[in-house]
């Protein structure tokens, strides 16, 4: 079953909605369906009366899964194995060596192009010839209604609603997006749940990773440290800073050299 959707979004898609933005906007600005949110406006005006008409249902866990939920979790755990395909392309497009942002994005186009339609990636295949239904997306993007259709305050709360796990380092550190986030050389070796903690103090919005001992499955033990993030402010989020820079690779990928073996064959 698809995770349910954060409270703090299904209450921010209302008040979108209350205040005249088209549903479908409002679905597209807060990153759900425009189905999911068709159906969260219509349960909250059935409900109108209770105290909470978009609390989660939580009774409905545990149904029987379906033929469709088994397709999902079998596309979900292929999924895992895909690369990270920002991080090639950029590995790959090489920008340290580009003369100008021109310059750059064409070297951009042009791996995304290989990575698409060249790298086999299965029995032989490129993504291209596995899945021609991506090949038009439904999502639409500019730069001028930027601030229009993307909220930070809800992007941080969305990322408040998912849990991660890390091992602490010999130093005392876990990583996250590749910055180095000190918990104590005391803990080192030790399995922790990671979560952004989101909470507005005096009308400003204070953001730390909550860091707390591993439990197994779903619980979270003490809490070992509380830290302010790096690279989650608006300006890093818009700007591709959330990441920590990484030193440019010498010479040509090998996964690279392999597509290029297998476009000349």
């Amino acid at each position: 079953m698809p995770a349910a959707i954060p409270l703090p979004i299904r209450q921010r898609l209302i008040a979108l909605v209350e205040e005249g933005t088209p549903t479908e906007l409002a679905a597209r600005t807060l990153g759900i369906s425009p189905r999911s949110a068709r159906r969260l406006r219509a349960r909250a005006s059935e409900r109108a009366v209770q105290d909470d008409p978009l609390a989660t249902d939580f009774h409905r866990c545990g149904r029987r899964r379906t033929p469709s939920f088994e397709a999902f979790r079998t596309a979900t755990a292929a999924a895992r194995q895909v690369e990270r395909s920002q991080r090639t392309g950029k590995g790959w497009s090489e920008p340290g060596k580009c003369a100008s942002a021109e310059e750059l994005q064409a070297r951009v186009d042009e791996e995304d192009r290989i990575q698409r339609e060249v790298l086999a990636v299965q029995g032989g295949q490129s993504r291209w010839e596995l899945h021609p239904q991506l090949r038009h997306a439904d999502r639409w993007y500019t730069r001028g209604a930027e601030q229009w259709v993307w909220d930070w305050v809800v992007a941080l709360l969305w990322l408040g609603a998912h849990v991660v796990r890390r091992r602490v380092s010999k130093d005392g550190k876990v990583s996250l997006y590749d910055r180095g986030v000190w918990v104590g050389r005391q803990y080192a070796g030790e399995r922790v749940v990671v979560q952004l903690e989101v909470a507005q103090v005096h009308g400003e919005w204070v953001r730390n990773w909550v860091i707390s001992r591993d439990k197994g499955r779903s619980e979270k033990g003490e809490v070992l440290a509380r830290v302010p993030p790096s690279g989650l402010s608006a300006e890093e989020i818009r700007n591709g800073k959330v990441a920590r820079p990484r030193k440019a690779a010498s010479g040509q990928p090998q996964r690279r050299q392999a597509a290029d073996k297998h476009s000349a064959g």
